[in-house]
């Protein structure tokens, strides 16, 4: 925002601030205040591996909503992307001692 405060410096008395207000505040207080403290506070009831992986699914639900509602096209590189996001996720859930069995992992 700085950045723009120094290059777009006219451009500013064009903004009607009565109606962007509301707006900006609804942003700044529910969307990033509230909804990162319960995120924190719903951390504390997960262990570090759900929660991170939960993170991680932060862009996938991001592109989901973006396309149910209309503002993106499904494009080979999103469904690639999201592909590739999913596919890691798994593999990191998946517990291959118990999938391969213990002595197939000791010949490994």
């Amino acid at each position: 925002m700085a950045f723009f405060l120094l290059v777009e410096l006219g451009e500013l008395s064009d903004i009607n601030w009565s109606v962007a207000l509301v707006p900006l505040l609804y942003m700044g207080v529910i969307c990033s205040f509230v909804g990162q403290t319960l995120q924190v506070l719903a951390q504390k009831h997960t262990s570090a591996t759900s929660a991170g992986l939960i993170m991680k699914l932060e862009s996938v639900f991001g592109s989901i909503f973006s396309i149910t509602f209309g503002f993106e096209p499904v494009t080979g590189k999103l469904v690639v992307g999201g592909t590739l996001i999913m596919l890691s996720i798994i593999l990191m859930e998946l517990d291959f001692k118990l999938l391969l069995g213990k002595s197939k992992l000791k010949e490994l």
